[in-house]
């Protein structure tokens, strides 16, 4: 996948210390119940490009690659998932 993504391992809220000091996320959440839950299905529409193009995302341009899948989301988003990525998240339902 072309798409950058930036992974932190902090969340930022109020901790009594200072309410713009990052904590970790085991210091926010140690104890507790946590749920099961399922992300619920949402049909897209999709498209396999098989030469090189860009899309403009909610996250500015991004490159694709021969292969990678064009999406367009529910609300109309647009975004680049790779081929690998394409075949083990989604199952094609039929054609539009």
């Amino acid at each position: 996948m072309n798409r950058k993504h930036e992974k932190t391992n902090f969340c930022s809220c109020e901790n009594g210390a200072g309410a713009d000091k990052p904590l970790n996320a085991n210091q926010i959440m140690p104890d507790g119940e946590w749920v099961v839950a399922k992300k619920k299905p949402i049909n897209i529409k999709a498209k396999k490009i098989y030469k090189k193009f860009y899309v403009n995302t909610l996250q500015g341009p991004i490159n694709g690659r021969p292969g990678d899948y064009l999406v367009i989301g529910s609300f109309g988003e647009r975004y680049i998932v790779s081929d690998e990525i394409f075949k083990s998240t989604y199952d094609i339902l039929g054609n539009l």
